[in-house]
């Protein structure tokens, strides 16, 4: 019973020590709150960003190129009936892959559009009515980017000195 106590804490102190040698300690630094009005951010060398809260309270979105058209000389009424355009675009990037989408649509009037996503306008500029917490928390590493697309949209962010 004593030699599994003592193999055990061995164990113990030899992983401790193992994950103390893969990276520093984190020490806090400063809080910051960014919006899309910030563009493309890194996350600076030395330092790495928890991302604590999104909270969007409703926006405009700006989506280039339509992703599907069914566009006719007439329009059905409706949000992506058969004669709108569908767009897609991202509240927010990281290393310029897009998360939660927000889809919009242009509805077509008259000949405004005559088919496939060729006749679609070249962007469209949408409201996202999304009230709730986005997917928070997590981590960035420096060097990664991060980029909010939605206006009306703030970022709290917790930021790390990594202590070797």
């Amino acid at each position: 019973m004593l030699i599994s106590r003592v193999v055990l804490m061995g164990v113990a102190w030899v992983l401790s020590l193992a994950i103390m040698a893969q990276g520093g300690a984190l020490q806090y630094n400063q809080t910051l709150v960014i919006d899309h009005t910030d563009g493309l951010i890194t996350v600076p060398a030395g330092k790495t960003w928890k991302i604590v809260n999104m909270r969007n309270t409703g926006g405009q979105i700006t989506a280039t190129g339509a992703v599907s058209g069914h566009c006719g000389t007439s329009c059905g009424g409706g949000v992506c009936s058969s004669s709108s355009c569908r767009y897609l675009a991202y509240l927010y990037d990281i290393n310029g892959i897009g998360f939660n989408e927000a889809v919009g649509c242009f509805v077509c009037s008259g000949s405004t559009c005559t088919g496939g996503t060729g006749n679609c306008p070249p962007t469209l500029t949408y409201n996202v009515n999304m009230t709730a917490s986005l997917n928070t928390p997590f981590w960035l590493a420096a060097g990664n980017t991060f980029q909010v697309n939605v206006t009306n949209m703030l970022v709290s962010i917790l930021e790390f000195n990594i202590v070797p």
